[in-house]
């Protein structure tokens, strides 16, 4: 394709088309006589970049996704979560200026604190009576508690069976070395293991048996980043109360 071509097949025009080729996004061949020939390829590629930028994302995040450092899905999350916010700021905007219109207000003389202290107002915040005729949000800490622990137990049994099964250990003869480098390996699997399953399938094995699911705050299922975040988070606490066990375990040895 020429560049008046597509120009006209990706709405853009041939200055915008110059300049993702700088910026790497298109690399058209060449003809013989220096002229660029455009692909199928180039032409989706500038429709993909029309609407992303078109929904606001940064230009350096559609170069990440083009060079496969970011999922498009989890970048999409995130960036919906900011457009929530500015669309909620913008709400209180437009609140104060039909306020301000309403009350036809005189640059000299209005009072600036009262249209801040609205600003600061959410204009979708709930009244109060509303809040209290919800139903209260379920957390259920020990449901959670219960069901994390049946996977932990469920982990710990498929990792002492690899053991013992496999490479034929039995981790009660290898001592403080065997007890540290099984909790180690243990944590790497639950590391791995409970990210994929809350990415495909929304839950584990002990939330299943628990009836718990888990999903993004827009009600999606988490993605792989989301659900990895979310269990390095547990994963933390764990092992902090793990090495207070070793430390313990070895004072005890020392004495």
């Amino acid at each position: 394709m020429t560049i008046r071509e597509i120009e006209e097949l990706s709405c853009m025009t041939r200055a915008n088309i110059r300049f993702y080729e700088k910026e790497g996004l298109i690399t058209p061949e060449r003809n013989s006589n220096g002229y660029r020939n455009y692909s199928e390829e180039d032409l989706n590629t500038l429709k993909r970049i029309r609407l992303l930028r078109t929904l606001h994302l940064s230009l350096e995040d559609i170069k990440s996704l083009s060079r496969n450092e970011q999922e498009l899905a989890e970048l999409l999350i995130r960036h919906l979560t900011n457009l929530k916010k500015e669309q909620q700021s913008l709400g209180r905007s437009v609140e104060v200026c039909e306020r301000l219109c309403k009350n036809q207000a005189v640059y000299s003389s209005f009072d600036a604190q009262y249209y801040l202290d609205l600003l600061d107002t959410s204009v979708s915040e709930l009244p109060a009576e509303l809040k209290e005729d919800a139903i209260p949000k379920v957390t259920s800490p020990w449901v959670r508690y219960f069901a994390r622990s049946i996977d932990a137990a469920i982990y710990m049994i498929l990792w002492n069976t690899f053991l013992s099964l496999v490479l034929h250990i039995n981790i009660m003869e290898t001592g403080f070395a065997g007890l540290v480098a099984d909790i180690i390996a243990y944590n790497c699997l639950f590391l791995l293991a409970e990210p994929f399953m809350l990415s495909r399938f929304g839950t584990t094995p002990g939330k299943f048996l628990l009836g718990l699911r888990m999903t993004a705050e827009t009600g999606a299922r988490l993605t792989h980043g989301e659900a990895l975040h979310r269990t390095w988070t547990v994963l933390k606490k764990r092992l902090r109360v793990q090495s207070s066990r070793i430390l313990d375990h070895t004072n005890v040895q020392v004495l």
